[in-house]
């Protein structure tokens, strides 16, 4: 079960920032180029369609998380649980949390998906929270000696992780054109 959390852990901070460097990347090329205008505004609309499966996966990950702790019936896997969550202010963590995650369910809404300024606001918000976890996790210790690196993957699996990622892309990309649900026709898929 713990490798299973650290590799989905894995994937999820790995396809967040992928985004958020695309999203950007995607928002720059509307207003730069006219050429490949309406070509970011497709890339931008796949990516927001993954966005809202990897959140809907997120909460059903933790659901069954919550429920193996529950289910155990070992207080100290419970405690475990809500433990790892636990930063400074554990209610101010849940509400950012939250609050990010109905932002990702957002992304089910196809108009929503379509939206420019709405991908903006959900990268200021989802991204300003985890700049402001990190800073207020590093409350905890000073000691090198207690440092321990959470994620023991290698750069071979980082890589078949980013290859993933943008082979799905790929492929929501095509399926997207070929049922006609691209916002504009594409011009690379013709």
């Amino acid at each position: 079960m713990i490798f299973i959390q650290q590799y989905l852990n894995s994937l999820f901070s790995t396809y967040d920032w992928v985004y958020f460097f695309i999203a950007i990347l995607c928002i720059v090329m509307k207003f730069i180029s006219t050429k490949y205008k309406h070509e970011s505004l497709n890339v931008l609309y796949s990516l927001n369609t993954i966005m809202a499966w990897f959140y809907l996966l997120y909460i059903i990950y933790y659901i069954i998380e919550l429920f193996i702790a529950w289910y155990g019936q070992n207080p100290y896997e419970l405690w475990a649980f809500f433990e790892i969550k636990n930063i400074g202010n554990r209610t101010f963590f849940f509400i950012q949390f939250i609050i990010s995650l109905l932002i990702g369910l957002l992304f089910f809404i196809r108009k929503l998906r379509k939206s420019l300024l709405f991908t903006f606001i959900f990268l200021l918000i989802a991204f300003r929270g985890k700049i402001i976890i990190l800073i207020t996790d590093l409350y905890r210790d000073y000691l090198p000696s207690t440092w321990e690196q959470s994620n023991n993957f290698s750069y071979l699996s980082k890589a078949i992780e980013l290859i993933t990622i943008f082979l799905l892309l790929f492929l929501t990309y095509i399926i997207a054109n070929k049922k006609g649900k691209l916002p504009y026709p594409s011009l690379f898929l013709k």
